[in-house]
Order: structure tokens, then sequence, then C-alpha cells
């Protein structure tokens, strides 16, 4: 092996290396960019990375650029680099040695290495992020609780939390309009007018402002407000907090959450 490894070395100090290629998929939710700054991908492009020699040494970081979705991890794809990690990605040729995947650069010309970065995110086919709620989904409606949908929930998480509130009440917290906690990590989102009894086996209520456990629609007294749809992933499952508050749940909860994302829509009083 050693002498395979001084072969291949010697081979790309002479010829260079400069076929071999990192490909970045961006999504739309974000950019990828190097620390260094000389280099960069926008959202929904693929860009192309010559690594032309055995000093190359770059480390991309992924950034969202669209409200309410948040860092999350890369994606792997073929051999891509830094699969389900969910910190910045570096890229060292001079670490190639003893890595038999990395060393695939040095033996193939062609190699190609993927990055490809997730978001996790959350989204509904009710209403897009800043636009009004549908009425039907509201207390001057059928009070149906949205389709939710969700993506890229980290690897690590072994539960999520799903909190609606209205920041615009008027009082001095938030009213809260749905409290939902260990949903299942592998469970990718809710259907729409779901009742409690459905949820996904093993999720737990909370008890919303309204004084009772499910969702409660929109119901403003004046004006316009935004409900936020927040989603957070957990390190854990949580005990069984009875039905607590948004408070009593709060405080379960904070050593626990490793990424959260958010859905904001808004309903104005007819």
């Amino acid at each position: 092996m050693e002498k395979k490894v001084f072969r291949c070395i010697a081979l790309a100090l002479c010829l260079g290396i400069s076929a071999c290629k990192v490909q970045i998929s961006v999504p739309e939710q974000g950019r990828v960019s190097s620390l260094s700054g000389t280099r960069d991908c926008e959202a929904g492009k693929v860009c192309v990375v010559e690594v032309v020699d055995l000093l190359f040494d770059e480390t991309f970081s992924m950034e969202p650029t669209t409200d309410g979705v948040s860092y999350g991890e890369w994606v792997k794809k073929d051999r891509g680099l830094c699969g389900g990690n969910a910190k910045a990605c570096r890229l060292f040729t001079s670490g190639f040695e003893g890595n038999a995947a990395l060393m695939a650069f040095l033996d193939d010309d062609e190699e190609v290495f993927f990055l490809e970065p997730g978001f996790f995110q959350i989204t509904s086919p009710a209403f897009t992020f800043g636009d009004p709620i549908p009425r039907k989904f509201t207390c001057d409606g059928s009070d149906f609780s949205p389709e939710l949908d969700w993506s890229a929930v980290p690897k690590k998480a072994k539960s999520l939390v799903l909190i609606v509130d209205d920041p615009d009440a008027p009082r001095i917290n938030p009213w809260v309009h749905w409290i939902a906690y260990n949903v299942p990590a592998n469970v990718d989102g809710m259907p729409e007018s779901v009742p409690v009894a459905d949820y996904p086996e093993g999720t737990l209520s909370g008890r919303n402002d309204f004084g009772s456990i499910g969702y409660g629609g929109p119901c403003p007294p004046s004006g316009t407000h935004r409900y936020f749809f927040s989603l957070y992933a957990l390190d854990a499952v949580l005990p069984d907090l009875g039905r607590p508050t948004v408070f009593e749940l709060r405080d379960a909860m904070e050593q626990h959450v490793i990424a959260e994302t958010f859905l904001m829509g808004t309903y104005s009083y007819p």
C-alpha cells in the first residue's frame, strides 16, 4: 500500500490532478461558499471545483438564504463528502493517505466527489412563507389544521416539536395555537385537519391557549397577525409531560434543540 501511495502521489506531483473535481449542487434555499472567500455557489446552481494539486485545502460551508430555513446537513451522494455532517466540510488533499475514498482522487483522473447541502425546512401546500393563511384554516372557517411538510431533519434528531403561535396577540406573550411534541424524527409532516387521535405514533400534545389540545386556528381580534409554525429537532425523546404549557415544554426541551425552522403565514380580522 505504501508503494502505491508513493507512486500515486509522485504521479500527481508530476502531472497534476486537474481532472479531479468537486461538484456542488445547491438547493434553492441557500448557498455554499468557501471560508477562504474564493469560491461561491449560489442558490439553485451546480458548481464544479477543480482540484489541481496535492496542496488543495478548502472548507465549504452552507448558508440558508430563505426565511425560516436553518442550517442542515450535507446530503450523501455517491462519493459525497461530509455526508450527514452538520458542520463545514473540509477538503484537504494532504490528508488523503490512508483514506480509501479520498485516494480514489489519485487513482482515477475522472473521479468526481459530490457536495449537496440539505436545509431543515417546514412548508405547507396551503400557503407560502409570508402569505395569507386560507380562511378554512381559521376560526372564521372550518378551523382545520393545514397540511405541513418538512425536510432535511438532522440525522441526530430523536424527536420533533411543533409549536404554532401568534406573536402579535395583544398581550406580553404570544398566543399559542398548537403544541405537539415527541413527533417521531422519521415523520415528514402532518396531514390536513389531522385529529389528535391520528397523530403519528408516540406524539404527545401540549395545551394551547384556548385551553385545549390540538389545533386552534388564527382568530385575531383586529388587524393582521403573523402565525409562526415552528419546528424543532431534538436529540432526545422527552418524557411524558402530561399536557404541558408552552413554557413547561420549552423548559424541558431547552438543552436538546439541535435545529429549528419555521413557516410564517398571516391572517387578518374580517
